[in-house]
């Protein structure tokens, strides 16, 4: 074939070109997908079909590659879901609304976590019963401002153990059965909440029932996952949980769990989200974490996105749960007989007795601030006086 007459390849456009096809191709792609949402027809498919590029020639097939995958980008974007700017943004409805003040949010996910014998399961009961019959307050600290829609799914205590609980409880709380017409319960039904089938049934439980609060117990045993993210079934539940979130806004789902197992040396330690067993620690919009202190008494603290609260429970005989210290605000209760305590010595009482008088602090609590204070090198003492370091 004479030189003059060989096939020349197609030029390439220029990267202005490129950008202004990109925009034209978004805004047709994009009127398309809106009119077919409005019509409630179903989603539209293109299907980007290019010229075959000249033989041989490598740059014009990486550019009609590289063209095809960015039409299947912006077909893609186009189809939605859209976001929004922020100025276009409505406030959901009560978006600081309680189910249960300072504890539960309509539309999060809660854990109740704690080691086995922490009294997880009757705390869950409780807050159930509590809700349902909307009484004044939970753990003596929580208000419930309205009665709630109530479902608790029990995979653990079984029918005879869990209707025996609920016996006393009402007893305890001062309610009976008959009351209790917005609490439900299903028990030993084989839940597993990785499978599309149990996935479909609870949402529709939660629609018949127009549910506010939904209880897991307990949640291990209702997927067949290793509760780490890279486990499908793991990461099915967790993928459901998100879904319930967004689809019902009024409902909130609390999961009861367990915390890992200490070593010998953490056993006295702290407590924190880090605790939670498996990768639980991260899903829940809120975490009330429970560890027994021994003598029918265990902790109760919160974290995350609710105020922070911290109480000392005991469970009576009749299993109900109730606080006997808030020490929520002892940490500021400490920091400001601390500022008492230095005021007064400062002022030039220098006695123990002289600076009780002035603080009215009790003599066992001025004794530890005192103590403190000298171990931290703030006062120092000399026989029966005290005075402030440095000043």
């Amino acid at each position: 074939m004479p030189a003059d007459r060989a096939p020349r390849p197609r030029p390439l456009p220029t990267p202005a070109a490129l950008a202004a096809a990109e925009r034209r191709f978004t805004e047709a792609i994009a009127e398309v997908h809106l009119a077919a949402r409005s019509l409630a027809l179903p989603r539209v498919r293109f299907d980007w079909e290019h010229p075959p590029p000249d033989e041989a020639d490598a740059e014009q097939t990486a550019f009609l590659n590289a063209t095809a995958a960015h039409f299947a980008e912006l077909q893609s974007a186009a189809a939605g879901p859209f976001p929004d700017e922020l100025t276009a943004l409505s406030a959901p409805p009560d978006p600081d609304s309680y189910l249960v003040n300072d504890f539960i949010r309509p539309g999060t996910t809660v854990m109740l976590t704690g080691p086995p014998g922490a009294a997880k399961s009757w705390a869950a009961r409780q807050l159930a019963l509590a809700c349902g019959a909307g009484l004044d307050s939970f753990l003596d600290r929580y208000t419930i401002p309205r009665p709630l829609n109530v479902l608790v799914i029990d995979e653990d205590n079984g029918i005879r153990e869990e209707w025996r609980r609920e016996e006393l409880l009402l007893a305890t709380l001062g309610l009976q059965r008959d009351w209790m017409t917005t609490v439900r319960r299903i028990s030993l039904a084989g839940v597993q909440l990785d499978q599309e089938r149990w996935q479909v049934w609870l949402r529709g439980l939660v629609r018949i029932y127009s549910l506010d609060l939904l209880i897991l117990d307990p949640i291990s045993e209702m997927h067949g996952g290793k509760e780490l993210r890279e486990d499908p079934a793991f990461r099915s539940v967790l993928g459901f949980l998100k879904r319930l979130k967004v689809d019902f806004s009024r409902l909130s789902t609390l999961l009861v769990h367990h915390t890992r197992k200490p070593s010998n040396g953490d056993r006295t330690a702290a407590r924190s989200v880090d605790d939670v067993r498996g990768q639980w620690g991260q899903t829940p919009d809120v975490v009330a974490l429970m560890w027994p202190l021994g003598e029918r008494r265990s902790s109760w603290e919160l974290h995350k996105r609710v105020p922070h609260s911290k109480l000392i429970l005991e469970q009576a005989e009749t299993g109900a749960l109730h606080t006997v210290a808030d020490e929520t605000t002892s940490t500021s209760r400490a920091m400001a007989n601390d500022g008492l305590v230095l005021n007064a010595i400062r002022g030039g009482l220098t006695t123990f007795t002289a600076i009780q008088e002035i603080t009215k602090i009790s003599k066992s609590t001025l004794d530890g601030v005192l103590k403190r204070l000298v171990a931290a090198r703030v006062v120092e003492r000399r026989g029966r006086e005290y005075s402030v370091v440095d000043e």
